[in-house]
C-alpha cells in the first residue's frame, strides 16, 4: 500500500488501467498474478486536490506457486483495499467493489 505516483486523471490518460466499479482503476500483469488497484481517498484535513491528485494505491503479488488461483488474488486485493481505506480512513467512502 502506497500513495500512487499518478493522479487519476494521469490514470485514465495511460490507458493501461481498466476501471473496476466507480472508484477503482485496476492493472494486471503477470498472467493476473500481480493486481495494482487504484482509488481515490481523501483524508481529513488535506489539501482539496489530494483526494484526485494523490490516490491510494494497494498492490499484492504471488510469485513461484504454479497454478494459483487468480480469482482468489483479486478477492484477497479487494479485502485489502477496503480495510485500508477504512483504517485510514478515507473519508470520502471509495467504493471498492466486490470483485476486480
Amino acid at each position: 500500500m502506497s500513495w500512487s505516483y499518478g493522479s487519476l486523471a494521469a490514470l485514465k490518460a495511460q490507458g493501461i488501467w481498466e476501471t473496476a466499479g466507480k472508484d477503482v482503476y485496476v492493472r494486471r500483469r503477470d498472467s493476473g498474478l500481480h493486481i495494482t488497484a487504484v482509488f481515490p481517498c481523501k483524508i481529513e484535513g488535506s489539501h482539496q486536490a489530494q483526494e484526485a491528485q494523490l490516490p491510494l494505491e494497494v498492490e499484492t503479488q504471488v510469485t513461484n506457486i504454479p497454478g494459483f488461483d487468480t480469482g482468489l488474488l483479486g478477492e484477497l486485493t479487494v479485502r485489502l483495499a477496503r480495510t485500508v481505506a477504512k483504517k485510514l480512513p478515507c473519508t470520502n467512502d471509495p467504493k471498492i467493489p466486490d470483485t476486480l
